[in-house]
C-alpha cells in the first residue's frame, strides 16, 4: 500500500488486479451466503482505497441484483477488529 500511496503506476495496476479478483470472490460469497455485509480486516484494510472500488464494480456488474442490495462491503478502519469479531464469535458458543 506504500507504494501506491506514492502513486506508483505498477502498485495502482496490482491493487486494481486485486480488487477485481476479489471481487470476484465477494460475488460469489454474496451469492452463497446472502451476508449483509463483507469487511476487509487486518493488514489488507491499509490497501481498502486502492482495490475496494474494483470489488463494488464487480458487485453492480452483476446481473442478478437482489442479493446485492442490502449488501455493504468496506475496509475497517480500526485495526484488530477481525480479532474482536474472531472473539465474539468464539463467545458466542459459550454463552
Amino acid at each position: 500500500a506504500l507504494a501506491a500511496r506514492r502513486k506508483d503506476p505498477i502498485a495502482l495496476k496490482v491493487w486494481q488486479r486485486v480488487g477485481e479478483v476479489l471481487g470476484v470472490g465477494v460475488v460469489s460469497l454474496i451469492h452463497l451466503l446472502n451476508p449483509d455485509a463483507v469487511y476487509f480486516v487486518g493488514g489488507v484494510a491499509q490497501a481498502g482505497p486502492y482495490f475496494l472500488p474494483y470489488v463494488k464494480k464487480a458487485l453492480q456488474a452483476e446481473t442478478f441484483r437482489t442479493p446485492f442490495r442490502h449488501a455493504h462491503v468496506a475496509s475497517a478502519r480500526r485495526p484488530f477488529i477481525g480479532a474482536l469479531g474472531a472473539a465474539s464469535f468464539s463467545l458466542e458458543g459459550v454463552l
